[in-house]
């Protein structure tokens, strides 16, 4: 894969590479050595979600359900040391 690095027509300096969150989103260049702006309105297109995409229902959520146990939570952990590289743990149980 190759890298592509854009250069300013004005001054041949690097230019840095932003998308503005706008709608419609806008490409924007700017210059790092003379401070040029470049701005790339483009057209937004609508079309249909392709028929790959199926339709995702959650099932709804039951705010009375007792929580799960899982296997790790039945063993506490005891920490034995503690460093900025590692972390030493026991299995308690």
């Amino acid at each position: 894969m190759t890298n592509v690095i854009y250069t300013c027509p004005d001054c041949g300096g690097d230019l840095t590479m932003t998308v503005l969150l706008t709608y419609p989103v806008i490409d924007s260049a700017t210059c790092k050595s003379c401070g040029a702006d470049f701005r790339k309105h483009e057209e937004t297109k609508r079309i249909p979600l392709p028929d790959s995409f199926e339709r995702y229902e959650p099932e709804p959520a039951n705010p009375y359900q007792q929580p799960v146990e899982r296997e790790i939570d039945r063993h506490p952990i005891s920490v034995i040391s503690n460093s900025l590289s590692s972390v030493e743990v026991k299995l308690d149980g």
